[in-house]
């Protein structure tokens, strides 16, 4: 019994030290966090390193990858667009199209540039792709940095647009194509055509001179014959008297 008693003492005791270091542990806890909250906060040391070192960077950021390496499939040639037919205002078909482009990189060699040519729906941007008419590739130049590609035949009336599409390896910015600006044909009527009510005047006018021309002529040539015929009745006269004077004449004579 005693050896009970003296037992449940020793566990009392315990459990008082382990409630006194726990109430101990959450006191200190308490204090450190108050004080770190009211007390002031600035830094109790300052510490500075100096490094100095080289960073090596791309020369042409829109061209290379992030180890600034260009792709070995693209001459980095790098075209835009520069010109193309204009058909601002009113422009008849048939027309033959073209468009030039601006070589502002590299010297064109290998690299591939497709260009196709698209008969639109409408001119409303972004453009949409229509009706494939032509393509081929870019390879005519007609300068040091320009080239020129141009249809072979003459279009009829509608929207048209060239599409280049750049080349393997080029390290497009999200887009692998670009458009020109679309062109519109008309279709015109080429033969002109003169309104009736201005040719009637004219020709009856005309009609109306040439018959007073003939006319007056007619009458020039009936007055001559007139003139004539009453000069030939005089001379006629004139000899008869004198006929009829000199036979008056014989007779009295005899």
């Amino acid at each position: 019994m005693f050896r009970l008693f003296r037992n449940q003492l020793k566990a009392m005791t315990k459990l008082k030290v382990l409630l006194f270091f726990q109430l101990s542990v959450i006191f200190s806890l308490t204090a450190a966090i108050c004080l770190q909250i009211s007390g002031d906060t600035s830094a109790a040391f300052h510490d500075t390193e100096t490094l100095n070192m080289s960073l090596q960077t791309c020369k042409d950021f829109q061209h290379t990858d992030k180890n600034c390496h260009y792709d070995k499939r693209w001459d980095q040639s790098d075209l835009h667009l520069s010109d193309q037919t204009n058909t601002k205002g009113t422009v008849c078909s048939p027309v033959t199209l073209f468009a030039k482009f601006e070589n502002t990189g590299e010297k064109l060699k290998k690299s591939k540039w497709k260009w196709e040519l698209h008969k639109l729906e409408n001119a409303s941007k972004p453009l949409k792709d229509g009706n494939v008419i032509e393509k081929g590739f870019i390879s005519k130049q007609i300068g040091d940095s320009l080239y020129k590609i141009e249809t072979k035949k003459k279009m009829k009336p509608g929207i048209y647009a060239f599409k280049v599409y750049k080349p393997a390896g080029y390290p497009a910015d999200g887009s692998t194509f670009e458009w020109s600006e679309p062109m519109t044909l008309a279709r015109c009527d080429e033969k002109p055509t003169v309104p009736k009510k201005e040719t009637k005047p004219a020709v009856k006018k005309a009609k109306e001179t040439s018959q007073k021309d003939m006319q007056e002529k007619t009458n020039e040539e009936d007055g001559s014959q007139e003139a004539v015929t009453t000069k030939d009745k005089d001379t006629q006269s004139v000899e008869k008297e004198s006929g009829e004077e000199d036979e008056k004449s014989n007779e009295d004579d005899q």
